[in-house]
C-alpha cells in the first residue's frame, strides 16, 4: 500500500489528482489532502506517508519550513517527493519537479506508476531475500507464487486474519491461468522442499517445527513492517 499526501490550493485540481488516483490504483490510499503545511506536517508526524505531491504554487517560504521538518525525518516518513510546477527556485533533491505544462491530470499517473514501480522492485527484493535465509529454492514453481502471494499480502490492510484460499490464491491462479488447487500445491510443495534441506540446526535456528505457508507469510511480512 502505498500513502500519499497532497498538498495542493487548487479545488479544480485536487478533484483531478483524486479522480486519477482513485480511478488507476487501487493499492494506494491518499491519507490527506490539504493546503496547509503546518497541517502536512501534522499528518507527517501521525501517519506513514510513503509520497509527497506539492504543487509548488504554495508559499515559497511555507515549502521551504516543509523541508527543513523533512529534512530532519525523512527516513521514517516518506519515499519521493514530487513539486508540481514550473518554479525554479527548488533545487533541493529529493524533489521531483513536472512542470505544469504538461497535462496535470495526467500528472499523478505518471508520478504514482513510476514510484509504484520503483516500490515494487524493491519489495521483492527484499522478500526474496528473507526466503532465501531460510533456504527456499528460487527455480521451484513455487517459489514463484509464494513470492506473488507474499506481495499480495503486504497490499491488503488485515494480513494477520487474510484467507488465503478465498483472497490470494484465486487472484495468483488468475494471473497465470493455473487452478488454485495447482497454486496452493506448488507452494506447498516448495516449503515442504525448503523444511526438508534444512540441517538440524538450521531447523532450530529459523523454524522450530514444519511451518504452514501462512506462517512463513506472516513471518516474512513482520520482518518487512516492523
Amino acid at each position: 500500500m502505498l500513502n500519499i499526501l497532497i498538498i495542493e490550493n487548487n479545488l479544480n485540481n485536487i478533484k483531478k489528482v483524486t479522480n486519477t488516483i482513485i480511478a488507476n490504483f487501487p493499492s494506494t490510499k491518499i491519507i490527506g489532502i490539504t493546503n496547509s503545511i503546518d497541517e502536512s506536517i501534522r499528518i507527517l508526524k501521525n501517519h506513514k506517508t510513503d509520497l509527497l505531491i506539492i504543487n509548488s504554487n504554495i508559499k515559497f517560504q511555507s515549502i521551504n519550513l516543509l523541508m527543513q521538518y523533512l529534512s530532519t525525518y525523512s527516513k521514517f516518513y516518506y519515499k519521493s517527493i514530487y513539486l508540481i510546477g514550473d518554479n525554479k527556485k527548488f533545487k533541493i533533491p529529493p524533489i521531483y519537479i513536472f512542470n505544469t505544462k504538461n497535462n496535470f491530470s495526467q500528472l499523478p499517473y505518471l508520478i504514482i506508476a513510476k514510484e509504484l514501480s520503483t516500490t515494487s522492485a524493491i519489495l521483492e527484493n527484499k522478500i526474496k531475500k528473507e526466503l532465501y535465509k531460510i533456504k527456499y529454492n528460487p527455480n521451484h514453481i513455487g517459489f514463484k507464487y509464494l513470492l506473488e502471494a507474499i506481495t499480495l499480502c503486504y497490499q491488503n490492510n488485515n494480513i494477520y486474519n487474510i484467507n488465503l484460499n478465498k483472497n490470494i490464491y484465486p487472484l495468483i491462479a488468475q494471473k497465470y491461468n493455473k487452478s488454485i488447487n495447482n497454486i496452493k500445491c506448488n507452494i506447498s510443495q516448495a516449503t515442504s522442499s525448503m523444511y526438508n534441506s534444512l540441517s538440524v540446526q538450521e531447523k532450530h535456528k529459523y523454524l522450530n517445527i514444519k511451518p504452514h505457508v501462512k506462517d512463513i507469510i506472516i513471518s516474512v511480512l513482520d520482518k518487512l513492517l516492523f
